[in-house]
């Protein structure tokens, strides 16, 4: 047979394998290798021979060329420089306790923001075979104008299944919102729902513990998450138990693991579409469609067999609309694979929860300037120390010593470091994953910290912070003039002090940077919670309507309008972020009648007031004009958008899809936000709620006294009219703060981030300072003496760190520039950045310098010259 262990192996083990032993140890590990091969194969056989050779690597095995590496010698040498480690480690146990507790706080911090960053960047990857799996989208263009939707028609998992041979399977799923279930006398209605069909089993494995991926196949079965059947059932078995839903009973038929918090699909139950009454047509465009292609199949292949197969059935598609002209249409499949759903661009009526890539690359950018911030701060410390022991290495050269005993002593110091910092790092972790979950709701699996990128990072850390502590032997191996080690001088003619310049800024202006960075984003959630919405958002409850009457719902509000502590009600189908999908609608302009896809909401005659949503021209919808069911509303935007500069009059008819007469715009409002300051505020359609247009959402504007008292009289009124259906209320306020939930985590860790960058920092300074002062105890005796007073000494002492904030601002401030408007963009309306964006933390840089190091400046004006200069 031709195969054989990999070369370069076999050299390494030559190289470091004691040639006595060598011939018996690579004899037994090539038997074992080719003993492999027929067993397990070629590739199974390479990677067990390269950890033989690994595991082979043992001082007993390592060829000894002088008597300075037998073991008996080694471990001498070992023992004395762990010796001479740790009692530089007690003498100097101030300096010491800094550079190990601000080394592990950086790099755990950094270790933490790594995995959430990971985390982010594989969602949906605990899927088997997620490389293969896509979903399918539509891009619908009607008369030049795009719309990205999630959604696809529902019969397109069958048609692709049937029509394109690369799938293997294909299967779609719904979203059911919030629906009640109702098991003996118990009543569920916070559990999401998705309802699925085709073969999404198949496609998506969610690991059933009980049942298989045929469990959703008959009519009225239902398969539940873990913690879902724990919560229905307790410890009874719900295998084959029965849950009423609505109309029908369902059987569970299966129970799956919960979710990860890295999916993009979050639910408690998935139901069969078979239970349901619906339309499973081309037509429906509401589904959110799967496939899995075969294995070894390209997506590039399969795109124009997925967009023909749209072509094809484009007419079915636009079945039972006729606003919809087929010259005037075109649909485009939108293909994602499904990890790269969570960091994709935004869709219309998409379920999944994104997360921009911009606020990513910003963790990214503080994982590094923490970890740097770290070993800047050890490495500023250790060569402090290097300065103030320059004067006893000398006197060891004098005798005849050399800098490499002095190399092994610093190693040796590298490796007490590591066995310190790793454990007391893990430490650290452990307790700020469990605050990030408990204050800062981030919720991480556990299994991250075991992922293949994390282990390589946190690896890949600690092989830069050895690699960085030999700048020490480094510096130190050019002190070869024994009178400038003598005078306490790293080489020729430059001071330690010099080096550590560079560092001391380069960690001061991090300071500056995080503390910027968290004013920007304080001052743009202040903009945020100052601009004026349009609407009146505080003491507002929204109160969600299940069941869809229109009537109830009326009779609602006006129960819930006359109790104490109610100022008005009324009901919409708006609910923020929410906006009921666009429809086109066909609007009257100089260029004639067009067809425009617009969002729309429905209301009742008192939400204007109700929100406090201004009118800017005409009138509102009013009882006393019985023709106002077929007029309309329009925001300030339309009007614009439409091209309309006296909108009072104008025609509009729409939504097309429904039987709706023509009406005229009877007034303008003044535009209100609808959705998240992220996005600009788009052209509305406003016209009134009826029983074909029910309102799914009732706004309650109370009293700001006796609250509980008054949500306790609305949930009441609301018993009383669906005494079967849960009462589910959210305050409006609370509502757009959910919007920004991803911005909040960020901010958060900025904060977080900010506190342990100051504490660092002054730390080092404060660390360095003290040698500092040790150092130049003579120098400031012989000022004294010569009339030097204990301000100008303070100043003195002072004035060497203060040079570090120029230094700092040149590298702060494009920093700064750069990476806010990155986070900026993300917004539509945003703030601008001001000058004292830049100097507040230049003058906070200036206020660490003189806290950190005030004491000691104060401690130089205080020396006594007499015993200074006795001493020397």
């Amino acid at each position: 047979m031709n195969a054989h262990p990999p070369k370069w192996a076999d050299r390494f083990l030559a190289w470091y394998c004691n040639p006595e032993l060598l011939e018996e140890i690579q004899g037994d590990a090539h038997e074992l290798y080719f003993e492999r091969l027929q067993r397990e194969g070629k590739a199974s056989a390479d990677r067990k021979y390269i950890w033989d050779v690994l595991r082979f690597f043992r001082w007993s095995n390592i060829r000894h060329t002088t008597d300075a590496f037998r073991p008996g010698f080694f471990g001498i040498l070992w023992n004395l420089n762990l010796k001479i480690a740790l009692r530089n480690a007690f003498r100097h146990k101030t300096v010491f306790f800094v550079k190990m507790a601000g080394l592990s706080i950086c790099l755990a911090f950094a270790l933490l923001i790594t995995a959430f960053v990971i985390h982010e960047f594989t969602f949906d990857h605990h899927y088997p075979d997620h490389h293969r799996v896509f979903r399918v989208g539509t891009a619908i263009t009607i008369e030049g104008v795009t719309t990205s939707y999630a959604v696809s028609p529902v019969a397109l998992a069958e048609g692709l299944a049937e029509e394109v041979p690369d799938v293997e399977a294909a299967g779609w799923i719904m979203d059911d919102s919030r629906p009640v279930f109702t098991i003996e006398d118990q009543t569920f209605n916070n559990e999401v729902s998705l309802i699925t069909g085709g073969n999404l089993l198949k496609v998506l494995d969610f690991g059933f513990i009980r049942g298989s991926a045929t469990a959703l196949d008959a009519p009225n079965t239902i398969v539940l998450t873990a913690s879902t059947a724990k919560k229905f059932f307790g410890d009874a078995d719900a295998m084959g138990q029965t849950i009423t839903f609505g109309w029908t009973t369902l059987e569970v038929t299966g129970i799956i693991k919960d979710p990860p918090a890295n999916s993009h699909l979050h639910f408690n139950t998935l139901i069969s579409g078979a239970t349901y009454e619906m339309n499973d047509g081309w037509d429906n465009v509401n589904a959110y469609t799967y496939l899995m292609l075969k294995e070894g199949t390209s997506m590039e292949d399969v795109q124009p067999k997925i967009h023909t197969s749209l072509r094809d059935h484009q007419d079915d598609m636009i079945a039972g609309r006729e606003h919809w002209a087929s010259d005037h249409i075109t649909v485009q499949p939108i293909i994602e694979n499904i990890g790269a759903i969570h960091m994709g661009g935004y869709l219309d009526e998409d379920i999944a929860r994104k997360r921009e890539r911009s606020n990513l690359y910003i963790l990214i950018a503080v994982t590094a300037l923490f970890f740097i911030t770290g070993l800047i701060n050890f490495l500023n410390l250790s060569l402090a120390e290097m300065t103030a022991n320059l004067k006893k290495t000398g006197i060891l050269q004098v005798f005849g010593g050399s800098t490499a005993g002095h190399n092994k002593v610093i190693i040796t110091n590298t490796l007490v470091t590591i066995i310190v910092v790793v454990p007391l790092t893990m430490l650290i972790m452990a307790v700020g994953f469990v605050l990030s979950e408990t204050y800062l709701d981030i919720h991480m699996e556990r299994s991250i910290f075991m992922e293949p990128v994390f282990i390589s990072v946190a690896a890949g850390f600690v092989t830069c912070f050895a690699a960085a502590s030999r700048i020490n032997a480094f510096v130190l191996s050019n002190t070869r003039d024994i009178v400038n080690a003598l005078k306490g001088k790293l080489g020729s003619g430059h001071s330690g002090f010099k080096v550590r310049e560079v560092l001391v800024s380069v960690q001061l202006s991090f300071s500056m940077i995080m503390l910027a960075l968290i004013a920007i984003i304080v001052d743009q959630f202040s903009y945020i919670n100052s601009v004026d919405k349009g609407i009146e958002d505080k003491n507002t409850i929204v109160v969600k309507m299940h069941d869809g009457s229109f009537s109830d719902a009326t009779a609602f509000v006006q129960s819930v309008s006359t109790l104490n502590g109610v100022k008005q009600a009324d009901v919409s189908s708006y609910y923020l972020d929410n906006v009921e999908t666009k429809e086109f609608f066909e609007v009257a302009t100089d260029r004639g009648s067009t067809k425009m896809l617009v969002a729309y909401m429905n209301c009742g005659y008192d939400y204007l007031e109700t929100m406090g949503i201004r009118l800017v021209k005409g009138r509102n919808f009013s009882r006393e004009h019985h023709d106002d069911k077929t007029t309309y509303l329009i925001n300030e935007t339309a009007a614009k958008e439409f091209g309309w500069k006296d909108p009072i009059g104008k025609k509009i008819s729409g939504p097309l899809n429904a039987d709706r007469d023509a009406g005229e715009v009877i007034g303008v409002v003044r535009d209100f936000h609808f959705a998240s300051l992220h996005n600009k505020i788009e052209p509305l359609i406003v016209f009134l709620a009826n029983e074909d247009w029910g309102a799914r959402y009732t706004y309650i504007k109370t009293s700001p006294l006796h609250t509980n008292e008054v949500i306790s009289r609305i949930k009441t009124e609301y018993g009383k009219i669906y005494p079967d259906l849960p009462f589910e209320w959210e305050y409006l306020d609370a509502r757009f703060d959910h919007l920004y939930k991803d911005d909040y985590e960020v901010r958060d860790v900025f904060k977080a981030g900010l506190a342990i960058s100051i504490l660092v920092s002054g730390m080092g300074i404060f660390s360095i300072s003290a040698l500092l002062l040790t150092m130049r105890k003579k120098e400031m005796g012989i000022r004294k003496v010569v009339g030097a007073s204990h301000a100008q000494l303070f100043v003195q002492h002072l004035r060497s760190f203060m040079k570090f904030t120029l230094i700092a601002v040149l590298i702060g401030w494009p920093a700064i520039y750069y990476l806010s408007g990155q986070w900026l963009e993300n917004f539509a309306y945003h703030i601008d950045l001001s000058p004292w964006h830049f100097i507040l933390p230049a003058l906070t840089a200036c206020l660490i310098i003189v806290a950190a190091s005030g004491y000691h400046g104060i401690r130089s004006s205080l020396v006594n010259p007499v015993d200074i200069l006795k001493h020397d």
